[in-house]
């Protein structure tokens, strides 16, 4: 347990680490009057001298993150308490600091809206660079195996943009020049996102070197309109990609909620390791995606394998990013309610249709799911993992012949949401 206490040294909750591996990170106090998420940074309490003395700030995911930086000599860092950082973090950091350094696990920090993060720089007049941290672990477990590392990793520090560039970089074959020209067309959309034409004019050069392709390429592939933009696509929750010009888009016929869990599982595999089943996916490509990301042992090994429209799928999900402002823990919820829901909903049809006994015990298992989610996204993520028990034995007893109806605990509500068996996917 840990106490937060807020910039002036009074306590206003608590939060606490979990030691299972299980489930979110970090558990806090609900909001209250005094203690508003949006606000607090844990540990600015005792590192507000350091920031202004250093004029820079380090920004961690927890407070055994800040612990670890803070052992490794770097005592002026901060963290959220299980939210993203807000306008109102900014502001309250900008009394002490306009250079902020993010240093998120590479999933985080690639999770991180890239529009929000550019407008904040030039509103706020601030400085974004990201933590060069390897790209597995977080910096809590850098400081056991190399304390000497965290340092090196705030010193080295990027900025967003050239952060954002190298992830798409290291997603795509720079040895042939089909994989250049898919790099160019990635590397585009990510330019777009950047508002200020002379910054991006200083970033065009080092895409075109990389890339190879004409500096003048760039610039009117940028000038051209895309077809969705980040922006709108992420305000309306949908997720379906940007078309290039020079090839179809693979996504556009594609559920995008099934398109959704994919990225979390090449971005974020913690947040579906547990619980997600390719009985949950609908499409073929999707289905065949999923299995290809769940065999082998990397994203980039997965893509190595892939070819035709899966390995298209898998390099357009490989450089977009999951939709995720707020805490991990309702994100998750809602991420099972919304993958879950639509594979119960056919499944139900299938059994009506087949006249099945097991409809009778489905369907008060989605009624659950469709009430809670107006109300309580983690009652209705509670019923989706019994829903996923349920397809899962469904998939084992059709895949072996049997035809037994799966049975639905009346405890089964008590369980971890984190605690069902399914297949695993790789490391990003």
């Amino acid at each position: 347990m840990f106490p937060i206490f807020d910039r002036q040294g009074d306590a206003v909750g608590f939060g606490g680490r979990t030691l299972t591996g299980d489930g979110p990170k970090y558990k806090n106090s609900p909001e209250t009057p005094l203690y508003s998420k949006s606000r607090v940074l844990y540990g600015l309490n005792w590192a507000k001298a350091e920031v202004a003395a250093r004029d820079s700030v380090v920004i961690c995911e927890g407070y055994t993150d800040v612990m670890a930086f803070a052992l490794a000599g770097v005592p002026n860092a901060v963290a959220t308490c299980g939210t993203a950082l807000t306008e109102d973090h900014v502001q309250i950091l900008k009394n002490f600091t306009r250079n902020i350094v993010l240093a998120y696990d590479a999933d985080s920090a690639g999770q991180s809206a890239a529009e929000k993060w550019y407008t904040w720089e030039q509103r706020f007049e601030i400085n974004v660079r990201v933590a060069a941290l390897p790209t597995s672990g977080d910096p809590a477990d850098l400081w056991r195996s190399d304390p000497d590392a965290l340092l090196r990793a705030v010193t080295n520090a990027r900025s967003f943009m050239d952060f954002k560039l190298d992830r798409v970089f290291a997603t795509f074959d720079l040895e042939s020049p089909e994989g250049r020209a898919r790099c160019a067309e990635a590397a585009v959309d990510v330019l777009r996102e950047h508002s200020n034409e002379l910054v991006r004019e200083g970033y065009i050069q080092k895409v075109a070197g990389v890339t190879g392709f004409d500096h003048a390429w760039f610039k009117q592939a940028i000038a051209k309109p895309a077809t969705r933009t980040a922006a709108t696509a992420r305000d309306s929750e949908s997720r379906d990609a940007m078309a290039p010009a020079r090839r179809p888009n693979p996504t556009e016929r594609i559920d995008r909620r099934e398109l959704e869990a994919l990225r979390w599982a090449i971005h974020d595999p913690a947040m579906v390791v547990n619980w997600i089943d390719t009985s949950l996916f609908s499409d073929p490509l999707t289905i065949e995606a999923f299995e290809l990301l769940a065999s082998t042992e990397s994203f980039h090994e997965a893509t190595a394998a892939a070819t035709g429209p899966v390995l298209a799928l898998l390099e357009q999900l490989g450089v977009e990013e999951p939709v995720g402002d707020g805490e991990k823990e309702t994100l998750h919820a809602r991420l099972v309610v919304s993958l879950v829901e639509p594979a119960g909903e056919r499944w139900l049809k299938d059994l009506v249709r087949a006249g099945d006994d097991r409809a009778m015990v489905v369907k008060p298992v989605l009624d659950k799911i469709a009430t809670a989610r107006n109300s309580d996204w983690h009652m209705g993520e509670k019923a989706a993992l019994q829903l996923v028990a349920m397809l899962s034995d469904a998939y084992v007893s059709h895949s072996s012949g049997a035809s037994e109806a799966p049975q639905v605990s009346d405890d089964s509500e008590d369980a971890s949401p984190m605690e069902s068996d399914a297949v695993g996917v790789p490391e990003a």
